[in-house]
């Protein structure tokens, strides 16, 4: 698992598309597999430790899905070079 994690952190820290897809399919395994632990346990320390999990997951996959972060990986998907993609600021009208 921590192969995959440093991958991950590579790919989403140099924008790489598969780094952000990566990210996704961890949070979405570690998930469910959080909540199962968190049911079939005692309550102890360690759950806290499950709870901050599930909730720095969601917050995760809450991020990433955000269409201003998705623009960011979309280059290089496209096949453009990994130049961030420029923001589109609301025109504002002249008086």
């Amino acid at each position: 698992m921590a192969v995959f994690s440093l991958a991950m952190a590579y790919g989403m820290w140099s924008l790489q598309a598969w780094g952000r897809r990566l990210a996704a399919a961890i949070c979405m395994i570690d998930l469910p597999v959080e909540a199962l632990g968190l049911m079939a346990c005692e309550p102890t320390a360690f759950s806290l430790l499950g709870v901050a999990s599930l909730f720095i997951d969601a917050a995760i996959l809450i991020y990433i899905s955000r269409p201003e972060i998705e623009r960011q990986y979309i280059h290089e998907e496209s096949g453009d070079e990994h130049e961030p993609v420029a923001e589109e600021k609301p025109s504002v009208p002249s008086l």
